[in-house]
């Protein structure tokens, strides 16, 4: 099915095909199966891991994900962090259905090598979204434990530093278009902007965040009516 798209051109109504119309996936934690639900375009069979079902839909799409710990899955950012989501090249929104209290996305911090404040190789930031997918939302989540990655770029650029920013969530180029809403960022640390670099809160809780630089909570952030 296409979406029926009306244009307003030199006086008139032009008329034509863009795109698909929108699918809502879904994820179940202890249920789903990213096989099977790869293999599903009707979006009706859920994935168990939301990096999977990130990785299968296209902009404008819908992921409700089901109640639980989701810290099985990871996406690799073109900085070669790693995130449990990475999210390019796509507008998504990704809502939980049962809340920030019930339905978690964890990192890691890096243990067992040099690392300084659980900043290291072996680390899991929570989310990154690349700076071609603004308007992403994200709601009803809580983004705990993650973490960033000690090593400078070469050029030293902020954009290059994304690896060391935002243990909970980055953003490239540290836009404001991607939201957080209605969640709870915890025990999450970087070099710099502990819980988030980049993006905007709104009813979000930051709480009991580090870093090892500079700002534990959020830095160069927009933040709504958060706490």
């Amino acid at each position: 099915m296409k979406k029926l798209v009306a244009v307003l051109a030199l006086g008139g109504w032009v008329f034509g095909a863009f795109g698909a119309d929108p699918i809502t996936w879904h994820v179940a934690r202890e249920t789903g199966d990213d096989v099977a639900a790869a293999a599903d375009p009707t979006g009706a069979t859920p994935f168990q891991s939301i990096q999977a079902a990130v990785n299968k839909a296209s902009s404008g799409d819908t992921i409700l994900v089901g109640p639980g710990v989701y810290d099985n899955v990871t996406g690799t950012d073109t900085k070669n962090s790693t995130n449990r989501v990475w999210i390019t090249g796509k507008t998504l929104t990704i809502r939980s259905t049962a809340g920030a209290a019930k339905t978690h996305i964890v990192g890691r911090w890096a243990t067992g090598e040099a690392t300084t404040n659980g900043c290291g190789a072996a680390q899991i930031r929570c989310v990154c979204v690349n700076s071609d997918s603004l308007g992403t939302v994200i709601e009803g989540f809580t983004l705990r434990d993650g973490a960033t990655r000690l090593d400078r770029t070469a050029t030293g650029s902020l954009n290059e530093d994304i690896p060391q920013l935002g243990g909970g969530l980055a953003v490239y180029s540290f836009k404001k278009e991607v939201y957080l809403v209605d969640c709870v960022i915890s025990n999450c640390t970087a070099c710099w902007g502990g819980a988030m670099r980049g993006g905007t809160g709104v009813r979000c809780l930051i709480t009991r965040n580090t870093a090892y630089s500079s700002v534990g909570g959020a830095r160069q952030a927009n933040l709504y009516s958060c706490v």
